[in-house]
């Protein structure tokens, strides 16, 4: 879900708890499944697509991978294909009095995978009902400045910016 959305619904939920005070807790769960979903291996495939559309400079080599099924399969893809020049990149800097830094990339990359790796290799499904009924009490004006609909968000033009982003400010 792109970062505005839950902050837009943010907004829109403070706005409703100051202007209609009830004892009641609402949840609004920000989320795309039930409106406009899109699956882990969908949102690969945009990527790859943007990537090579709008493609990153001075890389190593291009950005790459697929998911894998079983995970001492994806084990054995991360030795070889980034621990494994990790090192030999870390040497051939060592050798040549460089900084060696890519170990510590590639742990990073590592890590960011195995905190996510629940998430991404489960499936939840959660009612966005108080989401949907909160746009609905919004002036078309406040709907349109705090947009948080996500029927409207097109994936792909979505993973464009984010990939364009991405490479202006990473």
């Amino acid at each position: 879900v792109p970062v505005d959305v839950p902050i837009n619904l943010a907004i829109a939920a403070a706005w409703k708890t100051a202007s209609q005070p009830s004892n009641a807790i609402p949840v609004y769960n920000c989320t795309s499944g039930s409106i406009n979903p899109i699956s882990w291996g969908n949102m690969f495939a945009l990527g790859m697509k943007s990537m090579r559309k709008y493609p990153f400079e001075n890389v190593l080599w291009y950005p790459g991978g697929s998911c894998k099924d079983y995970a001492i399969v994806n084990k054995i893809y991360e030795v070889a294909l980034h621990s494994a020049p990790a090192y030999m990149l870390d040497t051939a800097a060592w050798v040549m009095g460089k900084k060696q830094v890519m170990r510590s990339v590639v742990a990073k990359m590592h890590k960011g995978r195995e905190v996510t790796e629940f998430f991404a290799t489960n499936e939840w499904k959660w009612s966005n009902d108080n989401m949907k009924k909160l746009n609905m009490e919004l002036t078309d004006v406040d709907r349109k400045t705090f947009n948080f609909d996500m029927s409207t968000l097109n994936w792909p033009d979505f993973m464009d910016a984010y990939i364009k982003g991405t490479r202006q400010y990473f």
